[in-house]
């Protein structure tokens, strides 16, 4: 008997791949620039609270900078030893289809360092050496709310790109009818595109706007797609 198992909290790698129906290279991609944010269950090692150093830029804006932390670990506030799930942040792309971590947050978007802030930021945390893409792959994991923005934001360019089309081809198909009605009203048959169109390119020569024929005919063609359209 089939049952319907609740939601997947994460997914792997793979399983992802799946899900999007994409290639390996096209999740890489996806996390070495920033759009897809992996996360992995840290429960072995020590984490260390990242502290950051604030300066002025310019004498008028506040930025933040990262300590060196391979060389002061020892001044870091260490974090709970219990397992948890953390993002990956800021990745470093190493090759076309390479990059490696080192920061990571219990949250997937941490409040930037400033000036008002306590250096030891608690949610920003070192892991202790590089996680690159194979290992990634291996025990990374994509949470249910990481898919489910990325998925969120992509149906909304979609629908965007998909109401713009729309738009186009409605627009298109109007200019073409106005087209026939002018061809019909100076007896030009626009179904004999070649002849209709050697008229109509001779007409816009004399008018200073020189139009190529085979232009001219490839829109004619369209204008009976283009009216059943509208006959609709």
């Amino acid at each position: 008997m089939a049952i319907k198992l609740p939601e997947k909290a994460y997914f792997t790698f793979h399983e992802l791949m799946n899900r999007w129906q994409c290639t390996e290279n096209d999740l890489s991609r996806l996390v070495i620039s920033g759009q897809l944010k992996p996360s992995i269950l840290f429960g072995k090692g020590t984490l260390h609270s990242v502290r950051w150093e604030q300066y002025i830029l310019d004498g008028s804006m506040w930025a933040t900078q990262e300590i060196d932390t391979k060389n002061a670990l020892d001044s870091y506030a260490p974090c709970p030893p219990k397992a948890c799930w953390l993002y990956l942040q800021k990745p470093v792309q190493q090759g076309p289809l390479d990059c490696d971590f080192q920061l990571a947050t219990d949250v997937r978007e941490p409040q930037i360092p400033s000036y008002e802030l306590d250096p030891y930021c608690r949610n920003w945390f070192e892991i202790g050496y590089f996680m690159d893409m194979q290992e990634i792959k291996a025990r990374g994991f994509f949470m249910l709310e990481e898919v489910a923005k990325f998925e969120s934001e992509n149906d909304e360019k979609t629908a965007l790109i998909t109401a713009k089309s729309i738009v186009c081809t409605k627009e298109r198909n109007t200019l073409l009818t106005i087209i026939a009605v002018l061809c019909n009203e100076a007896k030009f048959d626009y179904t004999k595109a070649a002849k209709t169109a050697g008229f109509i390119s001779s007409t816009a020569a004399k008018m200073g706007v020189p139009i190529g024929e085979t232009t001219i005919e490839g829109h004619l063609k369209k204008i009976p797609d283009a009216l059943g359209s509208r006959a609709r």
